[in-house]
């Protein structure tokens, strides 16, 4: 983790104990990955990427970075900011959707994940069953992602509790939601959508390149994930054991993989990184 007590002059010369031209600081150590390789691909100079301890902090470097303390850049996850009105700032730059999770899984990665963890050869996991289970999975997201873009625009502090799916799925060992339980949830906050919040949040749906998927939590997104790709292991192999650190690092090497101008996401990264000013 990073130290914020470094002074401005510290900071500045720090990248060159790891032989960087820049430091470039994250949340948290789960993103390092992910931005070292976004940077590699896209940028002509050597940055040395950290983990922060999360947003709050990391907010204290964007901080420094805005006022011209510290010649350093912040990437960060976009969260809601698309429903916020605040200017792009110099060397602050964001995911595409939510999270890194958003731009990290795709049916192409989750077929990659399957084949590695489960040991599968490529015709025992279609990709079609792949992205096929995605693809309902955010439509029956859909009324929860709503609800929660709604709360975030104004601010009525409802705990939808989507840091994990497992509540809304119809058992523990089945990755599909049920509706009922979705319904249940929203009437138990007393979460009503406005049709004025409804149409914004449409119109920014629209427009987003990963449409709904765009919205949808990270961790939910990743919980959801962990739940079809141990499904679909268990019923060939009869078991399936995966934790969390394994199937991100499958899901990293997979985008690694899979990640070029045809990804929706690209021309996006391809765009923050343009705004990086050396």
């Amino acid at each position: 983790m990073a130290d914020l007590t470094y002074s401005a002059d510290a900071h500045n010369v720090l990248s060159k104990f790891y032989n960087a031209d820049k430091m470039v600081y994250v949340e948290g150590d789960d993103d390092v990955l992910f931005w070292e390789f976004i940077f590699n691909k896209f940028s002509n100079f050597k940055v040395k990427v950290q983990g922060v301890g999360g947003k709050p902090e990391l907010e204290k470097y964007i901080k420094r970075i805005c006022d011209g303390e510290i010649n350093s850049i912040a990437a960060m996850d976009s969260d809601f900011s698309i429903f916020d009105s605040d200017e792009p700032r110099s060397n602050v730059i964001s995911t595409c959707g939510y999270s890194i999770e958003n731009t990290l899984i795709s049916p192409s990665t989750i077929r990659d994940v399957i084949r590695a963890i489960g040991r599968l050869p490529q015709k025992e996991v279609p990709i079609d069953i792949c992205g096929e289970w995605l693809r309902q999975f955010i439509d029956g997201s859909k009324a929860l992602i709503f609800h929660d873009v709604q709360n975030y625009i104004l601010g009525s502090g409802l705990l939808l509790s989507l840091d994990n799916c497992s509540r809304f799925l119809i058992s523990k060992t089945e990755p599909f939601l049920c509706s009922k339980k979705i319904e249940k949830h929203i009437e138990s906050i007393g979460s009503i959508i406005d049709e004025g919040a409804f149409h914004c949040i449409q119109s920014e749906v629209d427009k987003h390149p990963s449409g709904c998927m765009g919205l949808t939590r990270g961790h939910y997104l990743f919980s959801a994930t962990l739940a079809f790709v141990s499904f679909f292991i268990r019923n060939i192999r009869g078991k399936a054991s995966i934790s969390n650190e394994a199937l991100f690092g499958a899901l990293i090497l997979a985008f690694e993989k899979h990640f070029d101008d045809s990804h929706e996401h690209y021309s996006h990264y391809q765009s923050e990184l343009s705004r990086i000013v050396a």
